[in-house]
Order: structure tokens, then sequence, then C-alpha cells
């Protein structure tokens, strides 16, 4: 039996681009991941030592030529679940973490090892990808810094900023949670990433329906904030391969939703519907229906629950 923790899927509104690089209209903050050229230094981000305004990088942002999508998607994600959960520690006053190695990969169901997930050098990879929050600032993501004996210090200013400005979003607009606790962190391994984004994108949405018990979304809304999936959709591929590809990723789904969520324990006969998919119908609605709660959801974060984390065969999820 292994444990698996909650992966937190941001749910306010005007913040649930704040671990994508693509950016919602109306959203307040997004992450920017340039590549080579570019450096944070004291608070300020310079593109070849020349330092840039804010309006450079808004700009930017939307241009998925610059901006290009994460290595692991939902990376970001995980490490500010396991810092906002983190016992004894305050993300809203502070802003760095001295931790394990292996406390962190327990958290994140991720392997060690020669073979494994490779977990320091995708995290010190986020210190080159940017928290953008327009009138705050440009943040690395995170830094990361080695102490020895499998110790770090995970530090993110952007995510310290970031849940501080959702805070004060919540207070004013009344809203109770700002997060879906739907997810669990194994999400973040599964091979079909496209899949996965998918699946967090339907956790917002069942999480935003209230009692609607058939709630959907079009295709083209998804790839307005899956950047994979934009480019299935209106990419330069043959439409064959574009169609192939785009199918291959909502095959995926249905299996995650299962084995990497709670989805199926929180919601009474859930089910996803959706026609056989075509890059040149980005109107296609996909839909999903259940019968209600299996109970009364309580305020506040689940447990983490046990779950066997059986390991997966094939690329299908």
């Amino acid at each position: 039996m292994a444990k698996l923790h909650c992966l937190l899927i941001i749910t306010l509104i005007h913040f649930r681009s704040a671990f994508r690089t693509m950016v919602s209209v109306g959203d307040r903050a997004a992450l920017f991941n340039p590549g080579k050229g570019f450096i944070w230094r004291n608070g300020t981000l310079y593109r070849d030592r020349k330092p840039l305004e804010m309006k450079d990088v808004l700009q930017w942002i939307g241009d998925p030529e610059v901006n290009r999508p994460l290595e692991e998607p939902l990376l970001p994600h995980g490490v500010f679940s396991f810092l906002y959960k983190y016992k004894g520690f305050d993300l809203r006053n502070e802003d760095q973490l001295v931790t394990g190695i292996q406390e962190l990969c327990a958290y994140l169901s991720v392997s060690t090892g020669e073979h494994g997930f490779r977990l320091l050098d995708k995290l010190k990879a986020l210190s080159r990808v940017y928290g953008v929050i327009p009138g705050i600032g440009i943040f690395p993501v995170l830094e990361v810094e080695e102490l020895g004996d499998g110790n770090l210090v995970l530090k993110s200013l952007y995510f310290k900023r970031l849940l501080n400005e959702m805070c004060a979003e919540a207070v004013r607009q009344g809203y109770e949670k700002m997060f879906a606790d739907l997810a669990l962190t194994n999400l973040i391994t599964a091979r079909n990433k496209v899949a996965a984004q998918i699946v967090a994108e339907l956790i917002v949405l069942l999480a935003t329906s209230g009692q609607k018990r058939k709630p959907w979304i079009a295709l083209h809304t998804l790839a307005s904030r899956v950047p994979e999936l934009r480019e299935i959709l209106w990419g330069s591929k043959p439409c064959g391969v574009r169609n192939k590809r785009l199918r291959r990723a909502f095959e995926g789904v249905e299996k995650i939703m299962e084995k990497r969520t709670r989805l199926v324990q929180v919601y009474d006969n859930l089910e996803i519907r959706f026609p056989l998919l075509e890059a040149s119908n980005p109107d296609t609605v996909i839909r999903l229906y259940h019968n209600g709660f299996h109970r009364k959801e309580k305020g506040g974060m689940a447990e983490d629950v046990e779950f066997v984390d059986e390991p997966e065969r094939g690329m299908d999820d």
C-alpha cells in the first residue's frame, strides 16, 4: 500500500493559470518558460543582459514560440501542494523550507534512483521558469539549494506572493475554497502528460460546477489551457497525424481519472462522454455526467489516503 497525497488544483477565479504557460483571459498570474537568454537577478528578469519591463514579459507570455510548455506540467502544483500542506510551515509568511529529498519524493509519489523521476534535476529546472503576477513582480517558480546528506532548501517567492494574492481575492469575493483536492500526486507522473493536464482541467470544471450534474467543456477551451492540445488542434502537422494524437490524448483520460484522482470516490456514477474527436472540429463538446456526491463533502482539505499504487504498463495513461 502506498500513501498518495492530495495534489491541489487552483479553482479560484482569476488565478487558474497560475501554474500554466497558457493564460486565460482575465487571469492575474501565469508561468513564463522562455528558454535560453533570460536570467533573473535581484528581482529583475533580463534578456541578453537587458532588464525587462512587465509589459514586455506579458506580451511574450501569450506567444507559444517564446513561452514553451513545461517538461513536467504538473510539478509546480506538486511542489506548491507540498509547501502549502507542510506541517508547521506557513507559506503565506515564509518563502523557504528545509526538507529532505526523500520526504519530497514520498509526498509527490515519485521514484528515486538512476532510472527514477530525476526529481532534483526537474526541481532545479523550475528556477528557469518564472511566475508572473502583474503589478506585483516576476519571480523564479522555485529556487533549490542542496545542503548535503539528502537535505535541501526549497525557496519560492512566487508561491508566497501568489498565495497572498489569492487569499486577498478570496476574502474580497467571499469564496470559501481556493483549491480542489480531488487529484492525487501520482497524477504528476502519468505517462500521457496531455491526458493528465486534461484531467486537471476537468477537475476544475467539476469543482466549480456546483450541483450541476452534466457539466461540459468545448475542445477548443481545453486547447486554450493545454499547450500540447493547442498544437494538436492548430499545428502544422497533417490532419491525420493530429487526429491520431488527439484521440491518443483522450484515450488515457478515463483511466487517469480512476487511478490518479479521487473523482470516482467523490462523484456517484461519474462518466465522461464525447464523440469521435477530429482536429478539424474544435467545437466538439466533452461532457461529464454524475449522480451527485457519494457522500456530503466536508469543509477543508481531504485527508491523505491509502491506495495500492500499482505499476502502470503501456502508454495509455
